[in-house]
Protein backbone atom coordinates (compact mmCIF):
# COMPACT_ATOMS: atom_id res chain seq x y z
CA UNK A 1 0.00 0.00 0.00
CA UNK A 2 2.81 2.48 0.84
CA UNK A 3 4.44 1.72 -2.56
CA UNK A 4 1.17 2.58 -4.33
CA UNK A 5 0.91 5.86 -2.37
CA UNK A 6 4.52 6.79 -3.30
CA UNK A 7 3.81 6.01 -6.97
CA UNK A 8 0.64 8.14 -6.97
CA UNK A 9 2.52 11.00 -5.32
CA UNK A 10 5.31 10.75 -7.91
CA UNK A 11 2.84 10.75 -10.83
CA UNK A 12 0.92 13.74 -9.46
CA UNK A 13 4.13 15.75 -8.92
CA UNK A 14 5.27 15.04 -12.48
CA UNK A 15 1.96 16.08 -13.98
CA UNK A 16 2.12 19.46 -12.21
CA UNK A 17 5.79 19.98 -13.05
CA UNK A 18 5.30 19.54 -16.79
CA UNK A 19 3.89 22.67 -18.31
CA UNK A 20 2.36 22.46 -21.76
CA UNK A 21 3.63 25.08 -24.19
CA UNK A 22 2.38 25.90 -27.63
CA UNK A 23 4.88 25.59 -30.46
CA UNK A 24 5.28 28.91 -32.26
CA UNK A 25 6.16 29.23 -35.94
CA UNK A 26 9.77 30.23 -36.69
CA UNK A 27 8.72 33.48 -38.34
CA UNK A 28 6.92 34.58 -35.17
CA UNK A 29 9.95 33.77 -33.01
CA UNK A 30 12.35 35.61 -35.36
CA UNK A 31 10.20 38.74 -35.34
CA UNK A 32 10.27 38.88 -31.54
CA UNK A 33 14.07 38.55 -31.20
CA UNK A 34 15.18 41.73 -29.45
CA UNK A 35 18.84 40.70 -29.33
CA UNK A 36 19.35 40.86 -33.09
CA UNK A 37 21.06 38.62 -35.58
CA UNK A 38 24.71 37.81 -34.76
CA UNK A 39 27.32 39.31 -37.11
CA UNK A 40 28.71 35.83 -37.85
CA UNK A 41 25.46 34.54 -39.43
CA UNK A 42 23.86 37.67 -40.92
CA UNK A 43 23.05 37.37 -44.63
CA UNK A 44 24.14 40.92 -45.47
CA UNK A 45 26.26 42.77 -42.93
CA UNK A 46 25.84 46.47 -42.23
CA UNK A 47 27.98 48.47 -44.63
CA UNK A 48 30.59 50.67 -42.97
CA UNK A 49 31.20 53.99 -44.74
CA UNK A 50 34.00 53.50 -47.23
CA UNK A 51 33.27 49.81 -47.90
CA UNK A 52 32.05 48.78 -51.35
CA UNK A 53 28.28 48.13 -51.05
CA UNK A 54 28.38 45.90 -54.13
CA UNK A 55 30.97 43.52 -52.65
CA UNK A 56 30.02 39.99 -51.64
CA UNK A 57 29.19 39.12 -48.03
CA UNK A 58 32.63 37.82 -47.01
CA UNK A 59 34.36 40.90 -48.48
CA UNK A 60 31.91 43.18 -46.65
CA UNK A 61 32.52 41.33 -43.36
CA UNK A 62 36.28 41.71 -43.79
CA UNK A 63 35.98 45.39 -44.71
CA UNK A 64 33.65 46.04 -41.76
CA UNK A 65 35.99 44.25 -39.32
CA UNK A 66 39.03 46.11 -40.68
CA UNK A 67 37.31 49.52 -40.44
CA UNK A 68 36.07 48.89 -36.89
CA UNK A 69 39.52 47.68 -35.80
CA UNK A 70 41.13 50.76 -37.37
CA UNK A 71 38.54 53.01 -35.66
CA UNK A 72 39.25 51.47 -32.25
CA UNK A 73 43.02 51.66 -32.69
CA UNK A 74 42.69 55.33 -33.62
CA UNK A 75 40.31 56.40 -30.83
CA UNK A 76 41.19 54.14 -27.88
CA UNK A 77 43.09 55.84 -25.06
CA UNK A 78 45.97 53.40 -24.56
CA UNK A 79 47.50 55.62 -21.87
CA UNK A 80 44.59 54.69 -19.62
CA UNK A 81 46.25 51.33 -18.92
CA UNK A 82 49.37 53.08 -17.65
CA UNK A 83 47.40 55.15 -15.16
CA UNK A 84 45.56 52.15 -13.67
CA UNK A 85 46.97 49.55 -11.34
CA UNK A 86 47.37 46.93 -14.06
CA UNK A 87 50.53 44.85 -14.41
CA UNK A 88 52.53 44.90 -17.63
CA UNK A 89 51.21 42.59 -20.31
CA UNK A 90 47.98 42.48 -22.27
CA UNK A 91 44.63 43.83 -21.10
CA UNK A 92 41.36 42.74 -22.68
CA UNK A 93 38.00 44.43 -22.87
CA UNK A 94 35.01 42.55 -24.25
CA UNK A 95 32.54 44.95 -25.82
CA UNK A 96 29.12 43.99 -27.13
CA UNK A 97 26.93 46.33 -29.12
CA UNK A 98 24.20 46.36 -31.74
CA UNK A 99 23.69 48.13 -35.01
CA UNK A 100 20.02 49.01 -35.32
CA UNK A 101 17.79 48.95 -38.39
CA UNK A 102 18.90 52.48 -39.30
CA UNK A 103 22.62 51.70 -39.04
CA UNK A 104 23.31 53.36 -35.66
CA UNK A 105 25.40 51.81 -32.88
CA UNK A 106 23.24 51.09 -29.80
CA UNK A 107 23.29 49.15 -26.52
CA UNK A 108 27.06 49.16 -26.01
CA UNK A 109 28.22 47.19 -22.95
CA UNK A 110 31.69 46.16 -21.85
CA UNK A 111 33.36 43.73 -19.50
CA UNK A 112 36.93 44.26 -18.28
CA UNK A 113 39.10 44.05 -15.18
CA UNK A 114 38.54 47.76 -14.34
CA UNK A 115 35.48 50.00 -14.60
CA UNK A 116 37.60 52.64 -16.34
CA UNK A 117 38.50 50.16 -19.09
CA UNK A 118 34.84 49.22 -19.50
CA UNK A 119 33.88 52.89 -19.82
CA UNK A 120 36.62 53.46 -22.40
CA UNK A 121 35.47 50.46 -24.44
CA UNK A 122 31.88 51.74 -24.47
CA UNK A 123 33.05 55.29 -25.32
CA UNK A 124 35.09 54.15 -28.31
CA UNK A 125 32.34 51.89 -29.66
CA UNK A 126 29.77 54.67 -29.35
CA UNK A 127 32.02 56.81 -31.58
CA UNK A 128 31.59 54.38 -34.50
CA UNK A 129 29.86 56.37 -37.25
CA UNK A 130 26.45 55.51 -38.67
CA UNK A 131 26.62 52.72 -41.24
CA UNK A 132 26.02 53.44 -44.92
CA UNK A 133 23.30 50.76 -44.83
CA UNK A 134 21.95 48.46 -42.08
CA UNK A 135 22.26 44.69 -41.86
CA UNK A 136 19.77 42.72 -43.93
CA UNK A 137 18.19 39.33 -43.28
CA UNK A 138 15.70 37.91 -45.81
CA UNK A 139 15.61 41.27 -47.58
CA UNK A 140 14.60 43.24 -44.47
CA UNK A 141 16.70 45.52 -42.24
CA UNK A 142 17.48 43.89 -38.90
CA UNK A 143 19.37 44.61 -35.71
CA UNK A 144 22.86 43.08 -35.85
CA UNK A 145 24.67 42.13 -32.64
CA UNK A 146 28.46 42.23 -32.27
CA UNK A 147 30.91 41.06 -29.65
CA UNK A 148 34.31 42.58 -29.98
CA UNK A 149 37.42 41.85 -27.93
CA UNK A 150 39.73 44.84 -27.55
CA UNK A 151 43.25 43.87 -26.56
CA UNK A 152 46.07 46.27 -25.89
CA UNK A 153 49.54 46.04 -24.44
CA UNK A 154 50.49 47.71 -21.19
CA UNK A 155 54.17 48.47 -20.98
CA UNK A 156 54.86 50.66 -17.97
CA UNK A 157 58.46 51.60 -17.34
CA UNK A 158 59.88 49.71 -14.41
CA UNK A 159 60.33 51.83 -11.31
CA UNK A 160 63.93 51.65 -10.33
CA UNK A 161 64.95 51.92 -6.73
CA UNK A 162 66.86 55.05 -5.84
CA UNK A 163 70.26 54.75 -4.25
CA UNK A 164 70.92 56.22 -0.81
CA UNK A 165 72.92 59.00 -2.42
CA UNK A 166 70.03 59.92 -4.76
CA UNK A 167 67.55 59.87 -1.85
CA UNK A 168 69.74 62.27 0.16
CA UNK A 169 70.04 64.62 -2.81
CA UNK A 170 66.23 64.64 -3.26
CA UNK A 171 65.68 65.37 0.45
CA UNK A 172 68.15 68.28 0.36
CA UNK A 173 66.48 69.63 -2.76
CA UNK A 174 63.05 69.56 -1.03
CA UNK A 175 64.35 71.41 2.03
CA UNK A 176 65.86 74.27 0.34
Amino acid sequence: MKYLLALLLLVSVQSFAQEKTAVKPISEVENKKPEGVPFAIIERVPVYKGCNEKANSSELKKCMSDKINRHIAQHFNTELGDSLDIPNGYARIYVSFKIDKEGNVTDANARASHKELEAEGVRVVNLIPKMASPGMQRGKPVIVSFTLPIQFKINKPEKKALSKKELRRLRRKKRG
